[in-house]
């Protein structure tokens, strides 16, 4: 499993749904429930936002003291990458279904930019995660 990993699922309409740590089957005591995010201020960035703030206030310190000149730009950068890889740091999977539009991967892609997550990859959508969003889409056919 993915340490502090949170799953994105796109599909039609700008929708995207998500859920945090591993996904747990309908069968599970405690079954993976999507919640969801809409590409609004309030939504997607303040969400990534929120997750992110402990990185994004430790680059604030780093700029500042670049700003500064008590570091060197090779420094500066090396040590924001070394936060974005940091641990604690959220890994983002974004998954699509076969309705999601590549404009909308781009879309979360770009907030994940914006707001300083350096860990994620855009993977195949599980079986059991596309049962999920058709339940919440009326999708299955």
């Amino acid at each position: 499993a993915i340490k502090n990993g949170i799953t994105m699922i796109l599909t039609k309409d700008d929708r995207i749904f998500y859920y945090e740590g591993e996904f747990k089957p309908k069968e599970s005591p405690e079954p993976t429930q999507l919640k969801e995010l809409s590409f609004a201020q309030e939504g997607l960035h303040k969400y990534l936002a929120d997750k992110n703030k402990w990185a994004q206030d430790e680059i604030a310190k780093l700029s500042e003291q670049l700003k500064n000149n008590q570091i060197q730009d090779t420094t500066y950068k090396r040590m924001v990458r070394e936060v974005k890889a940091n641990k604690i740091a959220p890994t983002i999977l974004i998954k699509t279904d076969d309705k999601a539009t590549y404009k909308n991967v781009i879309d979360v892609i770009d907030e994940l930019n914006i707001n300083l997550i350096g860990k994620y990859v855009v993977v195949d959508i599980l079986k059991s995660e596309l049962d999920l969003i058709n339940e919440k889409t009326g999708g299955a056919l």
